[in-house]
């Protein structure tokens, strides 16, 4: 998903992964077409208590999506956060998690093709 961080023209790309492994796959991915393996953030829950929602708006992540990842967390896996800047990484960012099995939330299916903003 991408979302507009509020902290400037930065924005976060966020992906859900059911599995740590599928997120290393896409890390290894994303550092392949040119992402920075120290930009790229992974939070994940093995045990314990559940990341709050003021915790993830403060990622960049919005409120309405926020509520969905936290419900993510429940079940366990990891999401996923690429910031970027450029409109283009964004775009490239999107497709790598997308395609490595990166779960979005549900109002981000778009047809293929579609651009995102």
């Amino acid at each position: 998903m991408v979302n507009e961080n509020t902290t400037g023209t930065e924005f976060v790309v966020t992906a859900w992964f059911c599995e740590p492994f599928a997120a290393a796959s896409a890390i290894r991915a994303l550092t392949q077409v040119g992402f920075d393996d120290a930009d790229i953030e992974l939070v994940g829950v093995l045990g314990g208590s559940i990341p709050n929602l003021p915790w993830l708006c403060s990622m960049g992540v919005p409120a309405e999506q926020a509520w969905y990842y936290q419900s993510c967390f429940e079940d366990g896996g990891v999401l996923l956060f690429v910031p970027t800047a450029q409109y283009i990484k964004r775009q490239i960012a999107l497709a790598v998690l997308e395609q490595q099995g990166g779960i979005l939330p549900p109002t981000v299916r778009y047809p293929r093709g579609q651009m995102v903003c």
